[in-house]
């Protein structure tokens, strides 16, 4: 039986990089026979999250706004290093049409849908706005993407998943809940984590695990101060996407 010794802590170091090889390994394999979905992939932390589950060999369908954004995406996943599938579709996910346009897409082009990403998330009004100086545009702009568009995408491919029996979701979510002066957004991650855990309830059932991930402080569109870099996520998000069959649901995961 090997042992850590904690007298040489290159031995440490050693076998901690030999368990991320191992894990990087047991991922790849799970992930490329797997179809996962990532909204918001045209930046960010989506963008993060997508290029390393085409680095894992799974075949992606990027969801957002910018049709632009989302072809510089996929061209980080398929850069020769990858041999990967990769679907761009243009989408505002807080549309319904525009969700089911995606179901459509991928039942007709995949027939299956295994993980879904939902990273797609807006920032209004600027920090330090109470909620009684918001206006309806910033509420009807946050809570449509970062509330109901979550809602959607589960509400389009949950019948896939059910079908097969077989699903992992993971919410994006977020450090400032309940937090003053973020009123709106705050509101609509609260509102995320609640759906989270029921959807949860509902679904284990069907071997459909539906987790949250709390990304911190990390550098993005709506958080250029940020001090992390979105690749810390990648771990993490790696995990709740190939989580064992039996593992926990309706958890908040923190990076």
């Amino acid at each position: 039986m090997v042992k850590e010794c904690m007298t040489f802590p290159c031995s440490v170091y050693l076998m901690k990089a030999v368990r991320m090889c191992l894990r990087n390994e047991e991922n790849k394999m799970e992930l490329e026979s797997r179809v996962a979905v990532v909204t918001g992939a045209g930046s960010g932390i989506g963008r993060v999250i997508a290029q390393a589950l085409a680095g894992q060999g799974a075949t992606l369908i990027l969801v957002g706004r910018r049709e632009k954004r989302l072809r510089e995406t996929a061209a980080d996943c398929t850069n020769g290093e990858h041999d990967v599938q990769v679907l761009c579709l243009q989408c505002d996910v807080g549309v319904e049409a525009d969700v089911e346009r995606v179901r459509a897409a991928i039942a007709e082009r995949f027939g299956r849908c295994d993980i879904a990403v939902n990273c797609a998330g807006v920032f209004r009004p600027k920090p330090g706005t109470l909620l009684h100086e918001s206006d309806v545009a910033a509420w009807d702009a946050v809570i449509n993407t970062n509330l109901r568009g979550p809602w959607l995408l589960l509400r389009a491919l949950t019948p896939m998943m059910i079908a097969q029996q077989y699903g992992r979701v993971i919410n994006l979510t977020s450090g400032l809940k309940h937090a003053a002066g973020h009123g709106v957004y705050s509101i609509s991650k609260s509102a995320l984590d609640a759906l989270t855990k029921t959807a949860a309830q509902e679904l284990k059932r069907h071997n459909i695990l539906v987790n949250a991930l709390n990304p911190g402080w990390v550098r993005t569109e709506m958080a250029t101060n940020a001090p992390d870099d979105p690749h810390k996520v990648v771990p993490l998000a790696l995990r709740l996407a190939t989580l064992p069959d039996g593992e926990p649901s309706g958890v908040e995961y923190h990076v």
